[in-house]
């Protein structure tokens, strides 16, 4: 378990103090986030937070300080300038990501100001504490302190600890607990990034809704559309704004992703924008679908809420014993062999699709169904099976739990999981069971699932 939550890396050259404030900008930043962070976790105790309080300039990192590092959950960096020429600043980052990889979402970006970000910190959303004023320079919000009229700074804070505050109730979470509704709410043009982050902000705070994508999407990343499909298969419905502004044809192509995805589509745009002054054909065509809503904002995140609570129907199930053996590509001789076993038990079984003509909107239907009809669930944990596969889909059996209803539980969920000194450990939920299967027919193996199946 770690030992703090947070570890904040800045550079000392953006935390020293300028006339008319007694404090350093990082200093004073940080003293507002704690503040914020204990009203929404509940306490002023119940987090911990480390920050060298020692660092002028470019001072040499300590052995302090990287003891402190290797114990902590979430990284809160502040980009600048000065942190991207610090040797000390980017030995911190670098070491963290050889943690945590750079994808598990425990970075959080504070952008003190403007400045092109490293490429392992390119895709992570940043809260953007700078504007550009009329000349188009960057201004550095609450120079040389926070002004009390000064709401946007305030409000960049207040976002900045709600999410840190989800990420560590996330992280401290029986894995078995029930996972919130996640929702794709479009990436949008830099016209409508305030608006985006109101509705995302309003989701939050009243729905207990997870919202992605977590990370940037550019049209020039040649792994975009892998990207954006991973995203909307964890996604219960597509929302986007729309506006005037074209943004490199990236709000087109997530709505043709999300319509192969077959999510359900929310869309907006404001009912002031005249169709007839847009030029652009496809632009055009995007704002003129059935699916957008013309109205104000507030109309619309009514709109989005109503579709969350609408039921989700439930599959009909199928025999008492129906199990659902979930394998990776990789594994289909595995489950194959796993499925004789059910047969010669008088068990009905199945396995996914594994044809290679099957689309990947194919495989995620076949899925879902499965999950929906089964009674017990097999994730198959092979050798050389990728740990993070194993991962997603138990987090998917939660999610397809949660729509399962408490009078329809799975009987039982476990991993197949067999013994290598090669293999990462694999951490699980208190309502998961570890079958230790050197191989099947082992009595910790399915034996054991069959006793628990059967209650006997």
């Amino acid at each position: 378990m770690p030992k703090n939550d947070i570890f904040v890396s800045y550079a000392g050259v953006d935390n020293e103090p300028l006339p008319g404030a007694d404090k350093g900008w990082v200093t004073t930043l940080i003293k507002g986030l704690k503040n914020l962070l204990g009203r929404k976790l509940g306490s002023t105790d119940a987090y911990s937070l480390w920050m060298d309080k020692k660092l002028r300039g470019n001072q040499e990192i300590t052995q302090e300080t990287i003891e402190q590092l290797e114990k902590s959950a979430l990284l809160l960096l502040v980009l600048s300038p000065g942190y991207l020429a610090s040797q000390w600043c980017r030995t911190e980052l670098n070491a963290f990501l050889t943690q945590v990889g750079e994808n598990s979402g425990r970075v959080f970006v504070v952008e003190f100001d403007e400045a092109e970000r490293p490429n392992e910190l390119s895709d992570l959303r940043g809260y953007q504490f700078w504007v550009k004023d009329e000349a188009g320079n960057p201004r550095t919000l609450a120079i040389p302190k926070p002004r009390a009229e000064e709401q946007e700074y305030y409000q960049k804070l207040d976002d900045l600890a709600r999410e840190l505050s989800d990420k560590i109730k996330s992280l401290r979470e029986q894995a078995g607990a029930i996972l919130p509704t996640s929702i794709f709410l479009a990436q949008v043009s830099d016209d409508l990034a305030q608006l985006r982050d109101e509705v995302k902000r309003y989701l939050e705070q009243q729905q207990d809704v997870r919202v992605l994508p977590e990370q940037v999407y550019s049209m020039a990343d040649t792994e975009i559309q892998q990207r954006i499909d991973q995203d909307l298969s964890q996604c219960r419905c597509f929302v986007q704004l729309l506006g005037q502004k074209i943004d490199q044809g990236l709000p087109n192509f997530q709505y043709k992703r999300a319509q192969a995805a077959k999510l359900p589509i929310l869309q907006w745009r404001d009912n002031r924008l005249k169709l007839n002054e847009v030029r652009d054909s496809k632009h055009k065509a995007l704002l003129s679908q059935s699916t957008v809503m013309a109205s104000n904002l507030e109309d619309f995140k009514k709109r989005i809420i109503n579709q969350l609570k609408e039921e989700v129907k439930t599959e009909p199930t199928q025999g008492d014993d129906f199990v659902f053996i979930n394998a990776a590509s990789e594994d289909m001789g595995l489950a194959l062999e796993i499925q004789e076993f059910f047969i010669g038990k008088n068990i009905e079984s199945n396995v996914p699709l594994i044809s290679n003509g099957i689309t990947p909107t194919e495989k995620k239907t076949d899925l879902e169904e499965q999950l929906l009809a089964c009674k017990a669930v097999i994730v198959l944990y092979n050798t050389d099976t990728p740990l993070v596969w194993v991962k997603q889909q138990i987090r998917y059996c939660q999610r397809i739990q949660t729509r399962r209803g408490e009078n329809n539980p799975y009987k039982m969920v476990a991993v197949y999981n067999k013994p290598s000194p090669d293999k990462q450990p694999l951490l699980l939920p208190n309502n998961i069971n570890r079958l230790v299967c050197s191989t099947p027919q082992e009595e910790t193996c399915l034996p054991e699932f069959m006793r628990i199946l059967r209650d006997e």
